[in-house]
């Protein structure tokens, strides 16, 4: 999704993939709580760790990206010949 949004461009699968899954994540929280297989406690705290991927991801990639950058702008680097 997040990409969809940053290039601005349309994505069928984008569309449907969160069509399918996000009533497909309720379903199976809701079944998983109620047949006790995990608590409610337990439920949120693996919900707010896999919801916070996205975040993460982004926050590493744009940390990396930038190391990425500044190692191409160092010139000392021995160069091949």
């Amino acid at each position: 999704m997040w990409a969809s949004y940053k290039s601005h461009s349309y994505s069928p699968g984008v569309v449907s993939g969160t069509l399918l899954y996000l009533p497909l994540l309720v379903f199976e929280y809701v079944g998983w709580i109620q047949l006790g297989g995990v608590s409610l406690w337990t439920a949120t705290l693996v919900f707010l760790i896999g919801g916070s991927y996205p975040f993460w991801s982004a926050l590493y990639h744009r940390q990396s990206g930038s190391a990425a950058a500044d190692a191409t702008a160092d010139d000392s680097s021995p160069r091949l010949p």
